[in-house]
């Protein structure tokens, strides 16, 4: 099966909207920003990959971005 990115996105933004607006904090605003980013990752890349967006609190604490993986 294949799926085109932004469809993708759609749903996924539609549907996480939905359930945050309606069941997890319906009394607080929620808005996705307006576009997306995608990217491709190696997979021996993975495991540095999830560790770098677990760890995004501190890499904008330190200043420690890597670039190519930040939109500033």
């Amino acid at each position: 099966m294949s799926v085109e990115l932004s469809k993708l996105m759609q749903k996924a933004k539609g549907s996480s909207s939905h359930l945050i607006i309606h069941e997890i904090k319906p009394q607080e605003f929620f808005k996705w920003q307006g576009g997306y980013g995608a990217f491709t990752v190696s997979h021996h890349l993975i495991e540095q990959t999830e560790n770098y967006i677990c760890n995004q609190v501190i890499h904008h604490q330190q200043k420690s971005l890597i670039p190519d993986w930040e939109i500033i």
